[in-house]
């Protein structure tokens, strides 16, 4: 059960952290000046992504990410 736990949890962590590099990748893809502005401003990633359309589909993802990263935590607990 241990083992099942733990690749749970590992895998939610990466599916979040896949999500949020997607994001960042394709904002830099259409603006790059205001993709690095949001590498310093906290949340202007997800204002950019809803004004170019993204963040629907990294929200789908990021949730998944997320609800793994618990479930993984509930099973180890």
């Amino acid at each position: 059960m241990h083992n099942l736990g733990v690749c749970t949890l590992l895998s939610g962590m990466t599916i979040a952290f896949l999500a949020q590099l997607y994001l960042s990748l394709m904002l830099f893809k259409f603006d790059a000046g205001k993709a690095f502005v949001a590498l310093f401003i906290p949340g202007y990633v997800f204002l950019l992504a809803k004004r170019h359309g993204l963040f629907s589909h990294f929200l789908k993802f990021y949730i998944l990410g997320l609800v793994l990263l618990v479930i993984g935590g509930v099973i180890l607990s």
